[in-house]
């Protein structure tokens, strides 16, 4: 159901607390997909992860851009219906997916709203963000305007993946952009940037479940 896409280089070992609490959050179906442009240590942490989960790895000779970049070359490959794009430092809470996973199935949103949270020591005992209220306040169904409360993340937002293709791709026709990954030399893929384009607007669907320690809040 979900492709959790990150870019990772020289992480540390936040990058082994992050996978270990996506693998507690991840689901039949769900896929990780990464662009590593890091050192040896991080991608042995993520070739450990990928022994247990479906996982891709894409080597990249540079890093890939900003999170527009990123969530562009995710929906492009994401094999799932939804992509969520994520931190190496996210830490997801399983049970918050658990009801993530039961409204996208009831609903069929073509963009979710994740609530979010600071984590402590673990993400067990996570520390309320200042728009916690404010999204507890949110209807079912809320509009742009509904959001304008909540700090801004785009990491909080789960996209359909081809109904937000479809939609980045024709602005990125309209900016000139091309394909964000061409083959480099030694036939490694190099991340490249290009004109950025303004993101379209789009009605919101809420998620459901505790606030998911990883995915931070929203720019709705």
């Amino acid at each position: 159901m979900l492709t959790f896409a990150m870019a990772t280089r020289d992480e540390g070992p936040e990058l082994e607390l992050a996978l270990r609490a996506l693998a507690r959050a991840s689901g039949p179906g769900d896929r990780l997909l990464v662009f590593h442009s890091g050192d040896d240590r991080s991608l042995t942490r993520l070739q450990g992860f990928a022994a247990e989960y479906p996982t891709r790895t894409i080597r990249t000779d540079s890093p890939v851009g900003g999170h527009r970049d990123l969530l562009r070359l995710a929906l492009d490959m994401a094999e799932t219906e939804y992509t969520l794009v994520l931190s190496p430092s996210d830490r997801l809470q399983a049970e918050a997916f658990a009801g993530l996973r039961r409204t996208l199935a009831q609903t069929a949103p073509d963009l979710a709203l994740l609530h979010s949270a600071w984590w402590l020591a673990d993400d067990s005992h996570p520390l309320p963000r200042s728009d916690s209220a404010a999204f507890d306040s949110l209807p079912p169904q809320p509009a742009a305007a509904d959001c304008a409360g909540l700090l801004p993340d785009p990491r909080r937002l789960v996209y359909r993946t081809a109904d937000w293709l479809a939609r980045l791709g024709h602005l990125a026709r309209r900016t000139g952009c091309a394909r964000l990954l061409r083959k480099g030399a030694g036939g490694q893929l190099r991340a490249e940037r290009h004109p950025r384009a303004s993101p379209a607007a789009c009605p919101h669907a809420r998620g459901s479940g505790p606030d998911p320690a990883g995915p931070d809040p929203c720019p709705a």
